[in-house]
C-alpha cells in the first residue's frame, strides 16, 4: 500500500508541475534596432520591458534614438577610417604634431592606456600599421582605394623587411595624450626611402568602449533590462527580464554551422570574443588572421581558434579576448592569473585543437557542443588535459539501460521468490489438490470465516506483485497523459525547426519565406529584389547600393549565399548558412542579414 500511496504522490506532483507550466506569465515586450552604419559592422541593442503601456514603449523607442546618437557620436571620434576623427587626424599628422582631440576620445586612451599596461603590451592599439601591412585595416574592407608601397595581390605574404619595420613601431607607452591633445610620437621607420609613423587603431577596444556607454546611457534612462550587441563580438548585458538570464551560443570556429560553446545565466556582465575564422587569408596552408602579435607584428599563431572573456567592462572584454588570443591555450589560465584584477577580467574560455579533437577550456562555466570536448589546464603546460565531453546522449542512453536492466533484474528476484514461497506451500501441504491450508503469505488478505481458507499456489505469486492488473491499468494511463502533457508544455513543436526565413537590410525587414506554404512576401516599396524558382529552390537576388547578393532557399528553410560582390564574399561560404531557427548569416559590408525564424524561439539568446 506506501508503494501505491508513494507513486500516486508522484503523479499528482509532476502533473501540477506540468499544469503550473502552462500558467500564462508577464509578457516581455522587446523594442530593439539594428544598424550597420557604426564602426563599419552590426549593432543591435535590445531594451525589455514586462506588460508596459503604450506610452512606456513610446519612451524605449525614444532611448533608441538617442543610443543611435552616441553610436554616432563615438564612432566619429574614435573611427580610423572616417575622414575627420580624431584617431584618422592622428595617423595623418606628422611625427612630433600635436592634435586637439575631444574628452571622449580622451576616456578611450586613458582605458587603452590601462589595458595597455594591465596586459603587459600585448594589447597595444598602436600594431595599427602592421594590420594594414597584412591587408586587415577598415581600407581593405570599406572602398578606400588608397595604395601603399606595400600592397600586393590579396593571399600573398608581405615583404619581410616591412614585417620587421612596422613592428619597431608598436608601443603605445611612446603616445602622449592628455585631455584635450593627442602628440604623435617623433619615432618612424624608413623603407625604401618612404618614411612610416606610429598608427593608431581602436578597433579592438573601440566597439567594447562604445557598448559600455550604451549601457551608462539605458541606466541613466531608468533602463534595467537590456542587451547590447556591437559587431557581435562585444555584449553587454544588464538584467535579465528571462527566467535563467542570457545566453550566448559560440560559432564552431572552424564549422560555423555549428555551435562549440554555450554561456548561460548571463546577467551584468560584458563579454569579448574574439577569433581566426572571421578576417584571414590562407597562404602555404598555413592561415595568417586579422589579431597580430604585439611582440613581432604577425599574425598570431598561438593555436588558440577563439577566445571569449567575460569582465566587469565591455572595453576590457573586447581588448581582451584579443590578448588571449596571443598565448597558447595550455598556458592560458597563466595569462588570466597575470590579468586578474587591474583588467577587470572575470573569467575566460579558449577553444583549441590539440591531437585532432577540438577542445574548450576555461575558468568560467560553458557547455561544450557537437565535437567540441571539455578540457582543463595540465601543472605542465604542456597541454591540456580532456575530462568530459559532451555525450549526453550516450551517458543518458547507457542510463536509461542501466535502470531497464535493474528492472529486470528486479522482477526476476521478486519472481524467483514468489516461485519459491509457492513451493514450500505446495510442499506442506496435507490435501492431494494442490491447495494449501493455513498459510497466510504476505500481501494477501483474510477476513473473518475466510482467514483458514485454502490458498492455491497462484495466490500466492499474485501475493508477491507490487500491483495488480487494474493498479497497472490505471498507473499506465496516469503515466501517459503526465508525459503526452510534459511533452505538450515542454517541447511543442520541435526545438530548432524552422518556420519561416527572413532577409534585412539595414536592419529592416525585405524579405519573407514561409516553410509551409512556400510562399513568401517582399517589402512594398522596395525594389531591389527579384526571385527565381528553380527546382525545389527559391533563389533571391538583393541589389542595393551597397552591393548584390544572392541568396538559395530550400523548400526545408535552409538558406545561404550563393554569390555576392562584397569583399572576400566571406559569407558566400558554405559553412554559413540557415538551418535551424536563431541562425543568422550576415554580409556586413552590405549591410544584409538572413535569419532563420521557428515558433519556438529562445529568447535572450544570442549567437556570435
Amino acid at each position: 500500500m506506501k508503494y501505491k500511496l508513494l507513486f500516486l504522490l508522484l503523479a499528482v506532483f509532476f502533473a501540477l508541475s506540468s499544469l503550473c507550466g502552462c500558467a500564462g506569465g508577464e509578457k516581455i515586450y522587446t523594442a530593439s534596432f539594428e544598424s550597420y552604419e557604426f564602426f563599419g559592422t552590426y549593432c543591435c541593442v535590445k531594451i525589455f520591458a514586462k506588460n508596459p503601456s503604450q506610452a512606456r514603449k513610446d519612451e524605449m523607442d525614444e532611448t533608441l534614438e538617442e543610443v543611435k546618437t552616441l553610436l554616432e557620436e563615438t564612432d566619429c571620434a574614435l573611427s580610423a577610417s572616417r575622414e575627420g576623427s580624431d584617431i584618422y587626424r592622428f595617423n595623418a599628422a606628422s611625427a612630433g604634431e600635436r592634435i586637439e582631440i575631444s574628452p571622449l576620445t580622451f576616456a578611450a586612451l586613458s582605458e587603452s592606456k590601462r589595458l595597455f599596461e594591465a596586459s603587459d603590451g600585448l594589447f597595444d592599439p598602436t600594431a595599427a600599421a602592421s594590420v594594414d601591412l597584412w591587408g586587415f585595416s577598415s581600407r581593405f574592407y570599406n572602398g578606400d582605394e588608397t595604395e601603399m608601397p606595400y600592397d600586393r595581390e590579396e593571399g600573398v605574404l608581405p615583404e619581410q623587411r616591412y614585417v620587421e619595420a612596422f613592428a619597431e613601431l608598436i608601443d603605445f607607452s611612446a603616445v602622449e595624450f592628455g585631455e584635450d591633445f593627442l602628440i604623435k610620437p617623433s619615432k618612424t621607420v624608413s623603407v625604401d626611402g618612404t618614411e612610416f609613423g606610429v598608427m593608431l587603431d581602436l578597433g579592438a577596444v573601440g566597439k567594447g568602449f562604445a557598448a559600455d556607454r550604451v549601457r551608462n546611457l539605458l541606466l541613466e534612462k531608468g533602463e534595467t533590462y537590456a542587451s547590447i550587441n556591437i559587431g557581435q563580438s562585444s555584449l553587454v548585458f544588464l538584467d535579465s527580464p528571462f527566467d535563467g538570464g542570457f545566453s550566448v551560443r559560440i560559432r564552431h570556429p572552424r564549422n560555423p554551422s555549428q555551435s562549440a560553446l554555450i554561456l548561460s545565466g548571463l546577467e551584468n556582465v560584458s563579454i569579448g570574443i574574439s577569433g581566426d575564422y572571421q578576417r584571414f587569408f590562407e597562404a602555404d596552408g598555413k592561415r595568417y588572421c586579422h589579431i597580430i602579435d604585439t611582440r613581432t607584428g604577425v599574425p598570431v599563431d598561438s593555436g588558440v581558434m577563439s577566445a571569449v572573456t567575460l569582465c566587469d567592462n565591455g572595453a576590457a572584454a573586447d581588448a581582451l579576448s584579443t590578448v588571449f588570443m596571443t598565448e597558447k591555450a595550455a598556458v592560458a589560465d597563466k595569462l588570466a592569473e597575470r590579468l586578474q584584477g587591474e583588467s577587470g577580467l572575470c573569467g575566460f574560455a579558449v577553444l583549441t585543437s590539440q591531437g585532432g579533437k577540438y577542445l574548450a577550456a576555461g575558468n568560467t562555466d560553458f557547455e561544450v557542443e557537437g565535437d567540441f570536448l571539455r578540457a582543463e589546464f595540465s601543472a605542465s603546460d604542456d597541454g591540456l588535459k580532456i575530462v568530459a565531453s559532451n555525450y549526453a546522449g550516450l551517458i543518458a542512453g547507457l542510463a536509461l539501460l542501466v535502470a531497464a536492466v535493474a528492472l529486470v533484474i528486479l522482477l526476476d528476484v521478486r519472481n524467483r521468490r514468489a516461485k519459491k514461497a509457492a513451493q514450500n506451500a505446495e510442499g506442506s501441504a496435507t490435501d492431494e489438490g494442490g491447495s494449501v491450508e493455513g498459510v497466510k503469505p504476505s500481501g494477501v488478505v483474510f477476513d473473518g470465516a475466510a482467514d483458514n481458507k485454502r490458498v492455491s499456489r497462484t495466490d500466492i505469486i499474485k501475493a508477491q506483485r507490487l500491483f495488480r492488473k487494474k493498479d497497472m491499468i490505471i498507473f499506465g494511463a496516469l503515466l501517459l497523459c503526465i508525459i503526452l502533457l510534459f511533452g505538450f508544455v515542454v517541447f511543442g513543436a520541435p526545438r530548432g525547426a524552422l518556420s519561416a526565413v527572413e532577409i534585412y537590410f539595414d536592419g529592416e525587414k525585405i524579405f519573407s519565406y514561409d516553410v509551409q506554404t512556400g510562399g513568401f512576401e517582399c517589402k512594398d516599396g522596395f525594389h531591389g529584389l527579384a526571385t527565381e524558382k528553380i527546382g525545389d529552390s527559391l533563389f533571391v537576388s538583393v541589389e542595393t547600393e551597397k552591393g548584390f547578393n544572392k541568396i538559395e532557399i530550400k523548400s526545408n528553410g535552409e538558406a545561404k549565399v550563393v554569390e555576392s560582390d562584397c569583399r572576400g564574399g566571406q559569407c558566400e561560404s558554405s559553412a554559413y548558412a540557415v538551418k535551424r531557427s536563431g541562425d543568422a548569416v550576415l554580409c556586413v559590408p552590405h549591410a544584409l542579414k538572413i535569419l532563420g525564424v521557428g515558433e519556438n524561439d529562445r529568447q535572450g539568446e544570442e549567437t556570435l
